[in-house]
């Protein structure tokens, strides 16, 4: 069976086909109601209404100008081999976060333990886009170190939103707060309109989950795994989530 990764890469690069159908699906309103579709009766009576909650991105230049923070930096320079640049907000100003590039495989096989080795100095690092190697392995994904430890306030940085599904920023640490009081994660990525990361626990009810996941994002079963009981299946077998809004 192709992992979880593959099949979204594949669907990533099926986008443009599937974007009507999307469309189409949006307007209907049945995805993000839970109505039929891929999974069928397995996800009855999972239903997800955002609250469309905004969240200000935050400013941590303070964070980012520590002794802390800039042996951080030094520390990824030298493990992705590239300089760092300034992440900057939408009136470009700096926001006190940086971005890295890096191979795709090179991050592919070191993302998690990378993260881990930065979340020790007191820096949050993610991979903020997943290019999948689609130039060569050795093409560039792209990273984000954030001055802080706290996974929510990465994704404040980042601004990750659903915005096709009238998920905001609020909206996904909302809901990824209320996950973690049964299923607490590890968040490694975090982009514009994507998250995903690691359990760190064995998962309780994988089907319950992955019932909750597709009523909240619709296209990692719709334009993934194809199926609700093959997204759990997935997730058990890996320990991993991936949530995408197309």
């Amino acid at each position: 069976m192709p992992s979880l990764r593959i099949v979204i890469l594949c669907a990533v690069a099926a986008t443009f086909i599937a974007g009507n159908a999307a469309c189409d699906r949006k307007q209907s309103g049945s995805t993000a109601a839970g109505g039929a579709g891929p999974g069928g009766s397995a996800r009855a009576g999972q239903t997800y209404k955002p609250a469309g909650r905004l969240v200000k991105q935050p400013d941590l230049r303070a964070a980012g100008a520590t002794p802390q923070f800039k042996a951080a930096i030094a520390s990824v320079q030298k493990l992705t081999g590239s300089a760092a640049a300034p992440l900057m907000n939408e009136d470009e100003q700096p926001t006190g976060a940086v971005t890295f590039k890096a191979p795709h495989a090179k991050v592919e096989q070191e993302l998690t333990r990378w993260h881990r080795q930065l979340l020790a100095q007191g820096a949050y690092l993610v991979r903020s886009e997943n290019h999948f190697g689609f130039d060569g392995p050795n093409s560039p994904d792209d990273l984000a170190l954030i001055p802080t430890t706290d996974k929510y306030v990465a994704l404040a940085i980042m601004q990750t939103d659903g915005a096709s599904f009238e998920i905001m920023t609020g909206d996904i640490i909302d809901w990824l707060k209320d996950m973690e009081k049964d299923q607490p994660i590890e968040l490694t990525e975090a982009g514009v309109d994507y998250c995903a990361g690691n359990f760190k626990t064995p998962l309780k009810d994988a089907m319950g989950l992955a019932q909750r996941m597709y009523a909240f994002c619709p296209d990692i079963v719709d334009q993934g795994t194809g199926d609700v009981d093959k997204l759990a299946d997935e997730m058990t077998k890996e320990g991993k989530f991936f949530f995408w809004w197309d």
